[in-house]
């Protein structure tokens, strides 16, 4: 979880949040982890729905190039090296992925 932990998302837009320009009024959708396995978002449309793989993918991607100055893990949940290599890559330091 990253230290802005509600984001403002747009359907498209690669940037994520209000510094990466995403304005709530411009959100297709704002979303904010709760644990390690439940994710709440406010959409236009209310739904329920379990994400795959790649999706959680995208969630922690977006919580990484959200944050501001600090990620925070859980022990052991095995995303120590999933944020190194996103800083590695140069994606988290210019908020924007691939």
């Amino acid at each position: 979880m990253g230290d802005v932990p509600a984001l403002t998302v747009q359907r498209g837009v690669p940037r994520v949040g209000v510094l990466g320009g995403i304005a709530l009024h411009d959100a297709s959708s704002v979303f904010m982890p709760l644990g390690p396995r439940h994710v709440a978002g406010l959409g236009r449309v209310p739904q329920a729905a379990e994400l795959s793989s790649a999706q959680v993918n995208e969630v922690n991607t977006a919580q990484l190039l959200g944050a501001m100055e600090r990620v925070y893990m859980r022990p052991g949940s095995g995303l120590e090296e999933f944020v190194r290599k996103m800083i590695a890559s140069g994606q988290a330091a210019n908020g924007q992925p691939g």
